[in-house]
């Protein structure tokens, strides 16, 4: 019995499935849904986040979305969130 159907209460493994399958997805909107925004942090479009799809770049791409920060100031997408550092 798995995790997921053992939690339901359910001993049939396909019902684990597909609520596995709607986690992972729900799951993999929310992460795409980040990306896009932390790209328009960056004054990019969000449509960038479809280079994490190219195997190796993808990764280093993913690497600089997580550490590198966004544009200092406002950007064509709105105003610094994080707001302008002190003068």
């Amino acid at each position: 019995m798995s995790i997921i159907g053992g939690l339901f209460g359910s001993t049939d493994s396909s019902v684990a499935y597909v609520i596995g399958g709607l986690v992972i997805l729900a799951l993999s909107i929310s992460a795409w849904a980040v990306a896009a925004q932390r790209c328009r942090d960056f004054g990019w479009t969000g449509w960038a986040t479809l280079i994490i799809l190219i195997p190796v770049i993808g990764f280093f791409f993913s690497l600089a979305l997580l550490f590198i920060p966004g544009d200092v100031g406002s950007n064509r997408y709105g105003p610094d969130q994080l707001g302008s550092p002190a003068a």
